[in-house]
């Protein structure tokens, strides 16, 4: 029983990370060196979490939106550009 838990959640993990080698392109390297390497490895990481965030927010897809203007903010703080008359 705890096997079969953990298999499922490795078989999750290992989709994501087949995703980054298959969708991605992380089978070769863009740079030489490791900080470099890891580098592009983190950014190619965050941009697939950032795609699975509306999914991971809500399983309700006009829910969803509304969820994530509300974590990444409307955008109605901003100063709206006026004329200015010279």
């Amino acid at each position: 029983e705890d096997f079969e838990e953990t298999y499922h959640k490795r078989y999750i993990v290992e989709r994501k990370i087949a995703e980054l080698f298959f969708r991605h392109g992380m089978r070769q390297a863009r740079f030489f060196g490791k900080r470099k390497i890891e580098f592009q490895m983190m950014c190619k990481a965050l941009a697939v979490n950032i795609k699975r965030l509306p999914k991971l927010l809500s399983s309700a897809p006009g829910v969803c939106l509304k969820k994530v203007k509300k974590v990444l903010g409307s955008g109605n703080n901003e100063k709206k550009a006026t004329k200015s008359t010279v």
